[in-house]
């Protein structure tokens, strides 16, 4: 549940941020969600295999996630504004 709060604010931020620059901010949360869930299942296989307990499965996934949140969210900070087109 709290990764899905996390979620939830990761994705009002990157809004936030990509909207003045004169992205869509649909498809850059899109991302955020793809990259978040790609890595939290990442995180959670790697400690399966490893033969953790269930704590430390789910510790590892939301942390692994939450990483890669924030990477992208700096990676979406830096980038350049959009050009406008004349019509």
């Amino acid at each position: 549940m709290l990764d899905i709060i996390i979620l939830f604010f990761l994705c009002q931020k990157i809004k936030y941020t990509v909207e003045p620059k004169g992205y869509r901010s649909g498809k850059w949360q899109l991302y955020a969600v793809l990259i978040w869930i790609g890595l939290e299942l990442l995180g959670c296989t790697i400690s399966i295999l490893l033969g953790k307990s269930f704590l430390i499965i789910n510790l590892s996934g939301m942390l692994l996630a939450l990483g890669g949140g924030l990477m992208f969210l700096e990676r979406v900070k830096k980038l350049p504004p959009k050009q406008q087109e004349d019509n």
